[in-house]
């Protein structure tokens, strides 16, 4: 006979998962009080406290890495948009259609 019912341990996966995504708010909640702290610490030149300083060096860089990654996206959509109306000015109605390119903007 197994140690455990199987409605048992999918109800409590629910109720595991349930508290990992308010556990994890909780901590992006936190995480983002602690950045804006050592914001205020670094732009006064005070000392960052060395138990934070390691993550915050990583914080930082990891900062950088998604600002990069997200103008990265905002170039690429740009592009793309700029691509889209350069088609729409060359190609039929029907040949857009075909594309799927939105012709709504269009008059």
């Amino acid at each position: 006979m197994p140690c455990r019912d199987d409605d048992y341990d999918r109800e409590r996966v629910i109720v595991d998962h349930s508290a990992v995504r308010e556990v994890e708010r909780e901590r992006d909640h936190l995480v983002t009080m602690l950045c804006m702290a050592v914001r205020v610490i670094e732009a006064n030149s005070l000392p960052i406290p060395n138990l934070i300083g390691p993550w915050w060096r990583e914080h930082k860089k990891e900062d950088k890495r998604r600002r990069a990654a997200q103008q990265k996206e905002r170039e690429r959509m740009k592009k793309l948009e700029d691509s889209k109306d350069k088609l729409k000015k060359t190609l039929t109605r029907e040949e857009l259609k075909l594309l799927r390119i939105n012709l709504k903007d269009d008059t």
